[in-house]
């Protein structure tokens, strides 16, 4: 019989913890602002199971509840809700035996209550071997996310020369027609408009945009908390191209991005990922994240910045029943004809 001891705690306890204690594998996603934010965004519940041995706390993981009809989803992360990775952290550098048992307990706590259980980590996290092993012997299925970093640590001038000949190209095809770069405050109008564009991008597919206003609605306010920027370039008094990136631990991550067809036309989305590098070096970042890969023609423009492969864990558990219904389910949101609240 396990020495352990999972069990839920309340978002205060949660919040008491993490202020408290320095627990290994925490990151941006982990705080209390970004997971308030998205829980709110995509109509979830917030839930945390702590993992104890002798009333002393170990680990935890915060998941997003919901429930899609009969089915009930539980993430750490869960799939479209903006966050590349989340799932347990602890309170040291536990030996791989230790961390197995941990994970074996939450999972055998929350799949008593769980349909689809996703867990996403980091694969380069000094514990990430134990995780996988943990999550595929209990049956997980491996679904692993690629994706492309940017050493910013080499400083500008060294960054700059490591992109491909087409990305300095580009940048430079933007200054000479006259744009420039910069970091801005995003205010609720500026939201308004980068979502309109966004919306625009991919109604020209034939395709719903994957997140509703309401998320992008938080980045006011996750801006004035520090956990993200904002960089746009404007054409006309108007946004020509924009992203968002979160920021912390040291770290940055391409979270969104747009572009109008005159933005598009003048490179302004070069000129843009080059300001952000720039602003991430000047915060002290010292890598870049540009996101998921999978759609070539990102992936082409992506790959000019440089940039090395990566792939985030990504573990699923499904029951017999969500396998079966789950492609079609993926289908409906594609096309905007069910929502992810």
């Amino acid at each position: 019989m396990s020495r352990l001891e999972s069990k839920w705690i309340s978002f205060e306890d949660y919040s008491n913890l993490m202020s408290s204690t320095v627990m290994v594998g925490a990151s941006v996603y982990h705080t209390t602002e970004w997971l308030l934010a998205t829980a709110s965004a995509f109509g979830c519940e917030l839930k945390f199971v702590v993992t104890c041995l002798d009333r002393e706390n170990l680990s935890v993981t915060p998941f997003l509840y919901k429930r899609k009809g009969p089915f009930k989803l539980l993430g750490s992360p869960l799939r479209g809700t903006y966050t590349e990775f989340s799932g347990p952290v602890f309170s040291s550098d536990f030996d791989i035996a230790l961390v197995k048992e941990i994970i074996v307990s939450q999972h055998q706590f929350v799949a008593k209550i769980c349909d689809y259980i996703e867990v996403r980590f980091r694969e380069e996290t000094k514990i990430s071997g134990a995780l996988s092993q943990s999550f595929d012997m209990l049956g997980y299925g491996a679904d692993h996310i690629s994706s492309l970093l940017v050493d910013l640590s080499q400083g500008e001038e060294d960054l700059w020369a490591s992109f491909v000949g087409r990305a300095r190209t580009a940048v430079r095809k933007a200054e000479k027609a006259n744009l420039k770069a910069t970091v801005v405050e995003p205010s609720q109008e500026w939201i308004t408009q980068y979502y309109s564009i966004l919306s625009d991008t991919f109604a020209r597919q034939g395709l719903a945009a994957p997140h509703p206003l309401c998320f992008f609605e938080k980045i006011e306010k996750l801006s004035k908390l520090g956990l993200v920027f904002c960089v746009e370039s404007r054409i006309d008094n108007k946004i020509g191209a924009a992203a968002i990136f979160v920021k912390g631990n040291h770290r940055m991550m391409y979270l969104s991005g747009v572009a109008t067809k005159e933005g598009m036309r003048h490179s302004a989305s070069s000129l843009v990922q080059w300001q952000a590098m720039k602003q991430g070096i000047s915060d002290g970042m010292a890598e870049y994240d540009m996101g998921g890969l999978g759609i070539a023609s990102i992936d082409k423009f992506k790959r000019s910045f440089g940039g090395v492969d990566v792939s985030h864990q990504k573990w699923v558990h499904r029951s017999k029943t969500f396998r079966l219904i789950e492609p079609l389910a993926i289908w409906l949101v594609k096309r905007g004809w069910i929502g992810l609240n």
